[in-house]
């Protein structure tokens, strides 16, 4: 008889009895969910060719029953640029980690970068994943991958109202290209301070950041014809690059008048340009913006919101936003010349036109209003809903607007008084090139071509050329909308 055979059968079979009722110990109740002290971990590190960072977060067990955690593994598996220690197990994947109701584990987590940019993408990213009881929860892990220049916040804003929030402050600043510039947080261009970009330079955003050119601030986006300045997100695979929602916008409050943006594409975040006072009630303060051959396209929600604003714009662009195009509310003075508003967002139920102007308020159920100016010169404005302009009008202020050699989408209901709109083109298609893919030039049988006033042309130096760099006066002609044919 093979007693040595016998004694590992023995073994084996306490072995399995004992892990058996080990998992009896842990409950399989799938409603029993884990906790963590961070849902995601960003190394706030700026690597220097090869550089290591070390992160730490918790996993929580809140629950009265003991958790048992069947795996814990780096999404990316061999291939990740992290590296993990689960409850002091190093791997990739880790099995069969225990929390006892009421306990907690560490997992550290490394990431080791080569930001010599080998890779081309401004953050590395991957997810820590937790399998229990059939579900999968997931930590995701972000670290500065490109050699490029990153803003953390380095300051703490103190609200009137108790509240607070880090930032990064920025003063009298230019930014110029090359290596690009990565947001993280909030940025805010202080008062008294200036940035100035330069042509050529871009500025990428990452998840919900955004730049805020705080009262009495300046921002001057000086990019070039051939050589634009780019506000974009972070995410830089050619299949995604273009999702919209990837960063929050560009914030101007009031105190300076010589904000200017020009040749300057926005892109693929949340509300393009976003203009109001610091105070409500104040409508008297310096305030403006000024927009020169700018692009503003792919924003989940709207393209500019203006709020009692000052805005010359020539040469714009607003395309394809989730809730709307250009908002001008509350008041204000707008000025368009030469602009393309069409927005094709595709699906259903946009809740807003592609231009709204009104000069109206609704605040705490109290009714406000302010002056509106609007001037709409050879201009389109269009979509793919059934009426794309809104004009409202609340008594009591001064509502003066006017609409000359354009292109409408209007409604059947929609009334145009006959010295308000002069030579207006209804509900005619504009014959873009493609629409849907943001490429807005004329094809050659499009009604707007030679719509244009070539006196409002004339009179404005900037509308001389179109956002391509095209001579509009050449054949004393200038088609409708931004972009020449």
């Amino acid at each position: 008889m093979n007693i040595s055979r016998y004694i590992l059968l023995f073994l084996l079979l306490i072995t399995v009895a004992f892990t058996s009722c080990r998992r009896d110990l842990f409950s399989k109740d799938p409603s029993l969910r884990l906790s963590f002290s961070r849902e995601e971990v960003l190394f706030d590190s700026t690597f220097t060719q090869i550089g290591t960072s070390t992160e730490v977060f918790m996993v929580r067990n809140k629950t009265k029953q003991n958790l048992l955690i069947d795996q814990i593994y780096l999404a990316g598996g061999s291939g990740s640029k992290f590296r993990m220690v689960v409850d002091g197990e190093a791997g990739n994947s880790v099995k069969d980690i225990e929390i006892a109701a009421g306990d907690s584990i560490y997992v550290f987590v490394e990431a080791t970068i080569d930001a010599s940019g080998s890779t081309g993408s401004l953050f590395e990213a991957d997810s820590v994943l937790f399998s229990y009881n059939g579900n999968l929860d997931a930590v995701s892990l972000f670290a500065a991958g490109n050699d490029a220049i990153y803003f953390y916040p380095n300051d703490t804003l103190n609200l009137s109202n108790g509240g607070k929030f880090a930032y990064r402050r920025i003063c009298n600043e230019t930014w110029v290209p090359g290596k690009p510039y990565v947001i993280i947080g909030r940025a805010i261009v202080d008062s008294d301070c200036k940035l100035t970009i330069m042509p050529g330079t871009k500025v990428h955003f990452f998840k919900n950041a955004d730049l805020w050119v705080f009262q009495d601030g300046t921002l001057q986006s000086l990019g070039e014809q051939n050589n634009p300045v780019l506000f974009t997100g972070t995410n830089q695979m050619f299949a995604t690059q273009q999702i919209p929602g990837q960063w929050g916008g560009l914030v101007f409050f009031d105190g300076k008048t010589d904000n200017i943006l020009r040749h300057t594409k926005i892109q693929n975040g949340t509300i393009g340009i976003n203009m109001q006072p610091l105070n409500f009630y104040d409508a008297t303060s310096p305030r403006k913006v000024t927009l020169e051959n700018v692009i503003i396209e792919n924003m989940t929600s709207l393209g500019i919101y203006a709020q009692n604003f000052v805005l010359d714009a020539v040469n714009l662009r607003v395309s394809n936003c989730g809730q709307g195009g250009v908002a001008c509310i509350f008041g204000g003075d707008y000025a368009f010349t030469h602009c393309t508003f069409a927005n094709y967002w595709p699906g259903q139920g946009r809740p807003n036109p592609t231009l709204l102007a009104g000069n109206g308020f609704n605040r705490n159920d109290t009714l406000y209003a302010n002056d509106l100016k609007l001037r709409v010169y050879n201009t389109v404005v269009t979509g793919n809903q059934l009426n794309e302009l809104v004009i409202d009008s609340v008594g009591g202020t001064v509502f003066d607007y006017l609409f000359e050699n354009s292109a409408l989408t209007l409604d059947n209901k929609f009334v145009t008084p006959e010295n308000r709109y002069f030579d207006i083109i209804k509900n005619a298609n504009p014959q873009f090139n493609g629409p849907f893919w943001n490429d807005y030039r004329l094809k050659e049988n499009s009604p707007l071509l030679n719509k244009g006033n070539l006196q409002r042309t004339q009179q404005n130096l900037k509308a001389w050329f179109d956002l391509e760099g095209k001579n509009r006066l050449q054949d004393g002609k200038p088609d409708i909308g931004a972009l020449e044919r």
